[in-house]
């Protein structure tokens, strides 16, 4: 193929439906191994200074599709996206005091334990990893570090397809280097953190 004839606004919405895809997967599989009921993943758009829902499980279609979280929002996930700093809530009692409000966009079944951790990468904050646990579950320490694990593959990955598209072999050994590195810094500055 002749890659000066393809259309490059096709390319940006490949590359945009494989991130989706990516980061739906990955969510899934996270909401499987800590027991969460629902989730998303949002993206910044540093053109409209707003985030926006890339990737979700357990949020209405519609919903998705409307949520646009811009600077003057007291949402969490924009808090977490300014200050960089992950929120952990582990019940109902805790989330009133640590966030004074938080919308309801997902499961109704939620026990109020969520997390909202930045996407971080060397380049800066990339979107907002949010997940919600089960309604018979809160989360622990564990399940928190793995959450910050996840958020930081997520905000490498995500910050790559932005910038290149579906990585090769080469980025994607830079890839898992970057997110080693990262998450090393940010295990370092979480330890004492912990809820």
């Amino acid at each position: 193929i002749n890659m000066s004839l393809r259309d490059p606004s096709s390319d940006s919405a490949s590359r945009h439906q494989s991130l989706e895809f990516l980061m739906t997967k990955m969510l899934e599989h996270a909401l499987i191994e800590i027991h969460g009921s629902s989730g998303s993943v949002m993206t910044y758009e540093p053109d409209n200074d707003i985030l926006r829902i890339l990737a979700s499980i357990g949020i209405d279609h519609s919903i998705k599709n409307s949520i646009e979280i811009g600077p003057d929002s007291n949402a969490v996930s924009r808090k977490v996206f300014d200050t960089g700093h992950p929120i952990f809530v582990t019940d109902t009692d805790e989330m009133v005091a640590k966030t004074q409000c938080r919308q309801h966009y997902y499961d109704p079944n939620s026990s109020g334990s969520f997390m909202s951790l930045p996407l971080i990468t060397i380049e800066g904050c990339q979107g907002v990893l949010n997940m919600n646990a089960a309604q018979s579950k809160q989360f622990r320490k564990v399940d928190f570090s793995y959450g910050i694990l996840l958020a930081t593959s997520m905000g490498v990955i995500m910050s790559k397809y932005q910038s290149i598209g579906e990585p090769n072999s080469e980025e994607m050994e830079e890839m898992i280097t970057e997110m080693a590195v990262v998450g090393y810094m940010r295990a370092l500055a979480q330890q004492n953190e912990w809820v």
